[in-house]
């Protein structure tokens, strides 16, 4: 592990970040009812029509808005479509800063419609006060190979009181490519539940992250350049106090995050 991983002894304080639970309120709506908007915030991240405050799956395009189990999370990207205990927890469509999302070690710029996050020359975090409970976390980069000998892009559960990581990334050093589902106590020794060797280079790539955080298990899902799912077990001292998107060695621009949430 050539990166240094990530910064420890975070403190933020969160009270919403884009989009918080719906900030309209559709749980509830027959999955027949078309979905009103009263309150658009005039943005549509995945351009079907239906805007980001409103939508049931801001990041997929679901022109239909069928929510059968009237939750307000969309068939879409409900987990569980036939079983009401989703919210979408959080929503950033990376359009402008917000002071929920902390953005540490690289120079960042919201522009065209996403983030860009310059850390070819070492490694940047953005860090989200969010408590793991039962999620579904997901990111959509696209990442552009920098200077440094290391590329690295994560989606982390951090334990805020121990240093404690437990992640899913994408790791491209000198000893190889790597899809990996890994903890670590220190920063120093890590673990690796599971892993695939891969071919190829994390270079040039658009790519959907996402981890599934649910007690006591956590899963890995990548669409590129592997779609094989990674599967662990959390360690029961390892909490998840706050959310971290690590990246290492890369120009990457961050499309969007989302958390969806299983109460």
């Amino acid at each position: 592990m050539v990166l240094s991983r990530v910064a420890l002894g975070i403190v933020l304080a969160c009270c919403g970040c884009g989009r918080l639970a719906f900030d309209q309120d559709q749980s509830g709506r027959d999955a027949s009812e078309p979905r009103v908007c009263d309150l658009p915030v005039g943005h549509d991240e995945d351009g079907d029509g239906v805007d980001d405050a409103c939508d049931g799956c801001p990041h997929i395009a679901d022109a239909a808005q069928i929510d059968t189990d009237g939750d307000g999370v969309d068939d879409a990207c409900d987990p569980e479509p036939d079983n009401p205990r989703q919210t979408i927890a959080v929503f950033d469509p990376m359009t402008a800063p917000r002071p929920e999302l902390t953005i540490n070690g690289a120079s960042s710029v919201y522009a065209n419609d996403a983030l860009t996050v310059d850390a070819r020359d070492g490694y940047s975090y953005l860090a989200l006060d969010h408590m793991m409970q039962n999620d579904v976390l997901e990111l959509r980069a696209t990442v552009v190979r920098g200077t440094a000998a290391s590329h690295q892009l994560t989606i982390t559960g951090a334990d805020d009181n121990t240093g404690a990581l437990y992640y899913c990334e994408l790791q491209d050093d000198p000893s190889g490519f790597f899809w990996r589902l890994t903890y670590t106590y220190d920063t120093v020794d890590f673990q690796m539940p599971d892993e695939q060797v891969l071919t190829g280079t994390l270079d040039a790539a658009t790519v959907t992250l996402r981890m599934v955080w649910a007690v006591p298990d956590a899963r890995c899902d990548s669409d590129w350049p592997t779609t094989r799912e990674l599967a662990g077990t959390i360690p029961s001292d390892i909490n998840g106090d706050s959310t971290l998107i690590g990246i290492g060695g890369e120009l990457l621009t961050l499309d969007y995050f989302i958390v969806i949430q299983t109460h």
